[in-house]
């Protein structure tokens, strides 16, 4: 019994020293960590051991990095992010050139031409069957004289024109005009003809080979360089009531018909001032007035509308109008002056302005620019220039190191519209040949 006893005591005093011991270890756990450790907590030593090694493994790469004088340096302190990045001063024309064609085996010249263009070959075959095919508005009877639609949607093909083939063409709303194979010139729409509307041939036998029109005329070009107005209503050309005529043997002219002799008043606006040698080469118009540019690269303008006066500007003669016009005719040649000493090369005509460009690939540009068609800014003192202004091309490429040149220039409505090669300062080949081209 006094055995049990003792081994019990014994039991007794074990627990409680274990009990002891487990007390202290749990109290200096509470002071270590400033109190009771969450479910999953970790101790601080197990956090800074993790940061430890980061701060260790970031710092070596960093020395490394700074031995190299890598990225990483010049990321974190700035440095090099846009210094050594050289900025283009352009983007530069990516220039892809033609692959090698293949060779015809019977070593054809015309068969080596189909294979070396498409466009060739439908040109050719288009020969077969020469025809003209329009869409859009028929308010005035333009793209199909004996449809009801006031719209056409999709291509159509004018019957009159089947098998033939055409040096020029133009349409507007309300008539349409054609210069056929032999230099004749084809006319139909309401414009022209408020009873038929149906293609008719009206002026014949002056060869002509180009055209353009204005609100109510025809302005063409004939092959030796004359140029002849006459009226897009049938009515006008038969009877000549708006006009006063130049000449009896030079406002009029007779031809045969099917239907039996009929005469087409014209007038003639061929420049009266040409030197020997020198002839007309290209006409433009707009809405009230054309232009006409010589072999010799002078410009003059003329009337081209009978139902208003050009007084925009367009003309590009300083204070001309209806009422200051000079003595004669009212549609008379006027050279524009303002070009004098430039070799005009192109011209182009909106409907209310005009614009020249030379053979260095300086544009001028005159008449109205209400819309900033003249290249100008739109504001009150630029709203007309009736004398012609040198486009500042320059300032387009001001600190691009690029010297610019225009080389072509269109103009419709209220629009201008022209291309330029610009190439390096101080460059030797021009941007054709280096491919240095910017828009």
């Amino acid at each position: 019994m006094k055995a049990c006893r003792t081994i019990t005591h014994a039991r007794a005093s074990l627990t409680a020293q274990r009990c002891s011991s487990a007390a202290a270890r749990q109290q200096w756990r509470r002071h270590a960590s400033g109190g009771p450790r969450r479910p999953g907590q970790k101790s601080l030593l197990g956090k800074l051991v993790p940061l430890a090694l980061t701060a260790g493994v970031g710092g070596g790469l960093y020395y490394l990095d700074d031995s190299m004088n890598g990225p990483i340096k010049q990321l974190l302190s700035g440095e090099g992010k846009d210094a050594d990045a050289p900025k283009p001063k352009y983007q530069q024309a990516e220039i892809e050139f033609e692959k090698s064609r293949k060779q015809s085996q019977s070593g054809s010249k015309e068969e080596n031409r189909d294979l070396i263009s498409s466009q060739h070959l439908q040109v050719k075959k288009s020969w077969e069957n020469p025809g003209v095919y329009a869409w859009g508005s028929n308010v005035g009877k333009v793209i199909d004289p004996k449809a009801k639609e006031s719209v056409v949607k999709l291509p159509r093909r004018i019957p009159y024109f089947d098998g033939k083939l055409l040096r020029d063409l133009k349409l507007t709303q309300d008539f349409g005009a054609a210069v056929t194979e032999k230099g004749d010139i084809v006319q139909w729409g309401l414009g022209f003809s408020k009873t038929d509307p149906s293609p008719v041939e009206t002026l014949k036998g002056k060869d002509i080979s180009k055209i353009t029109v204005s609100s109510d005329r025809i302005i063409a070009l004939s092959s030796n360089g004359s140029v002849f107005s006459l009226p897009a209503a049938r009515n006008d050309q038969e009877s000549g009531a708006k006009l006063e005529p130049q000449s009896k043997s030079s406002s009029w002219i007779p031809f045969w018909s099917s239907s039996g002799p009929e005469t087409v008043n014209f007038r003639i606006l061929t420049p009266k001032s040409l030197s020997r040698g020198e002839k007309v080469i290209d006409v433009k118009s707009g809405l009230q007035h054309c232009l006409l540019l010589t072999s010799k690269g002078r410009v003059f303008s003329a009337a081209a509308s009978t139902s208003e006066f050009p007084s925009n500007g367009q003309m590009g003669i300083p204070g001309l109008s209806w009422t200051s016009r000079p003595a004669g005719p009212y549609d008379q040649a006027h050279e524009i002056t303002g070009l004098s000493g430039f070799k005009i090369a192109k011209i182009a005509a909106g409907d209310l302005h005009s614009a020249a460009l030379d053979k260095d690939g300086k544009l001028f540009t005159f008449g109205d620019n209400t819309y900033g068609q003249l290249g100008l800014p739109a504001e009150a003192i630029y709203q007309r220039i009736d004398v012609p202004s040198l486009l500042p091309t320059a300032k387009l490429y001001a600190n691009s190191g690029l010297i610019p040149k225009i080389t072509s220039v269109a103009a419709g409505g209220m629009n201008t519209f022209f291309t330029v090669d610009a190439a390096e300062a101080g460059g030797i080949q021009t941007a054709a040949t280096t491919g240095d081209l910017a828009p």
